[in-house]
């Protein structure tokens, strides 16, 4: 089942919204994101799980 996530949800000031098949993809084209766009965040564990509460069906 698809899961989508917008940085919104994780009160980032961001309109970006990504879709993906699985969890593990989706974690993945997050990470990126925030490597090239939220550079002054860091993807630690306590960014990880608030971003993984955030994905919707």
């Amino acid at each position: 089942m698809a899961r989508t996530f917008a940085c919104r949800e994780v009160d980032i000031d961001c309109q970006w919204m990504i879709t993906a098949e699985t969890e593990a993809r989706l974690l993945s084209k997050i990470q990126g994101h925030v490597a090239e766009i939220h550079r002054d965040l860091e993807m630690n564990d306590e960014l990880t799980s608030k971003v993984q509460a955030a994905f919707r069906d």
